[in-house]
């Protein structure tokens, strides 16, 4: 119970996926040009309208009343899962299960063969078919993401996935730091997987803000799965 004061404004977002990250979504909020910037000054002392703010994401809010009621954390996520799927939609699984048990018990199984699952979002991480016993958390699964899986069949190439995620890149980039801005115009133009693994740890360690560092990791997992397969002319 949050008291009869609480007052709820909901503002409609811009659109672009870099509104996710803290300092471009309050300047989305503030209906300025989201792009990130450096992290000083943080929010809780500058944020929102110049104004002391905390930044949470909707699944931590969703928690909230589990935790103040029972005293713990919230054992259940809700997972999007779409793809090769028999029963595509959003599935409510407990904490620790496995991707497999979530296609399985959640989604009705698969359609057809597997051949990898994109864990998170174009900022997770990529499974492939013999890795969908691994538990979904942070410890088994770093970096995993937002909720969600998208499951890829046979007939998906790990080098049309890695298209797409370039594409990705280069289209919702802000272009607010020189990393993120010409790294994701280089990623297509790699030639092979040293000169992309290159660029990858160049943009983890130099770009501004989550996005362009989390741009490599879905990447990497595609060169270590896949090693002969992104640049099959090599």
């Amino acid at each position: 119970w949050l008291g009869d004061d609480l007052h709820v404004e909901l503002v409609i977002g811009q659109g672009p996926y870099i509104c996710g990250e803290e300092a471009s979504l309050l300047r989305a909020i503030e209906r300025g040009r989201p792009h990130a910037r450096p992290l000083a000054p943080f929010p809780v002392h500058r944020g929102l309208w110049g104004c002391p703010t905390v930044v949470h994401s909707v699944e931590s809010l969703l928690t909230l009343n589990t935790t103040l009621t029972t005293g713990r954390g919230q054992d259940r996520r809700l997972i999007c899962v779409s793809g090769a799927v028999r029963e595509p939609g959003v599935v409510e699984a407990l904490h620790g299960m496995t991707a497999g048990q979530i296609i399985d018990e959640g989604a009705g199984g698969l359609k057809d063969g597997v051949r990898m699952v994109l864990v998170g979002g174009p900022r997770g991480r990529v499974l492939n078919a013999d890795e969908l016993d691994l538990p979904l958390d942070p410890e088994h699964v770093p970096g995993m993401g937002y909720g969600s899986l998208m499951v890829l069949s046979e007939d998906v190439t790990p080098r049309a996935l890695a298209e797409h995620l370039f594409q990705f890149t280069a289209a919702e980039s802000c272009g607010a730091c020189t990393a993120c801005r010409v790294g994701a115009s280089l990623m297509p133009k790699m030639v092979d997987s040293e000169a992309l693994t290159t660029l990858m740890e160049h943009m983890s360690s130099a770009a501004r803000c989550g996005f362009g560092r989390e741009t490599p990791r879905p990447v990497l997992d595609l060169l270590r799965l896949y090693p002969g397969e992104l640049f099959p002319h090599k």
